[in-house]
């Protein structure tokens, strides 16, 4: 099954995102799973140099990271 990429954007939305990243049921189910093994393991806080990087990639401010909405 073909997938199709959406236009490249500057920011996309939480939802856009996860759809983007996790397009079908068996992926979604997959990362369902390892963020409650994640959560069973008491995985550790990022650090700032990891937010940093990830801010970085995703084009927003490490304070949309650790704050909700």
């Amino acid at each position: 099954m073909a997938h199709i990429i959406p236009p490249m954007k500057a920011v996309y939305t939480e939802e856009e995102a996860f759809a983007i990243l996790f397009p079908d049921e068996r992926s979604r189910q997959g990362y369902r799973e390892e963020l409650a093994r994640m959560e069973k393991a008491g995985a550790p806080t990022p650090t700032v140099a990891t937010l940093r990087k990830i801010a970085s990639v995703l084009d927003v401010c490490i304070a949309d990271l650790i704050h909700e909405p």
